[in-house]
């Protein structure tokens, strides 16, 4: 009962992710260089504001795997490469990708799920 519970509850959570990505990503589409371009003060800033609205930690990846933005994290500059994170490769590769691991950079256990868009892949993790 307990397991049955567990992956009930997992999959509760993951179809919440799964909404709130698609919600992102609206938003970025509706402007896309206010995220994804400019100033990494500005990116922040804005991906920031986005996060308080759907509580959750938001990273945006370019193509080439550098972090753009990072609601929780602001020296994306000095963050590691994610293109071969599991959930990044898997959204590059194959649309959407969910990984459960350990945030080197929060220095906690994560449920990441990610999207690949045209501009970048939005990677969402929900935050306690």
């Amino acid at each position: 009962i307990i397991e049955t519970s567990r992956d009930y509850h997992m999959a509760l959570i993951e179809r919440e992710v799964a909404e709130k990505i698609d919600f992102v990503e609206l938003a970025i589409e509706d402007n896309p260089n206010a995220y994804t371009a400019g100033g990494v003060a500005r990116r922040i800033d804005r991906i920031r504001r986005l996060a308080g609205v759907v509580r959750m930690r938001i990273t945006l990846v370019g193509a080439d795997g550098a972090v753009i933005a990072d609601s929780d994290y602001p020296d994306v500059e000095g963050m590691d490469n994610h293109r071969y994170r599991k959930e990044i490769f898997e959204a590059a590769s194959e649309g959407t990708g969910t990984s459960i691991r350990f945030s080197d950079t929060l220095k906690t256990g994560m449920l990441y799920m990610a999207k690949k868009t045209d501009r970048c892949v939005i990677r969402l993790a929900p935050i306690e």
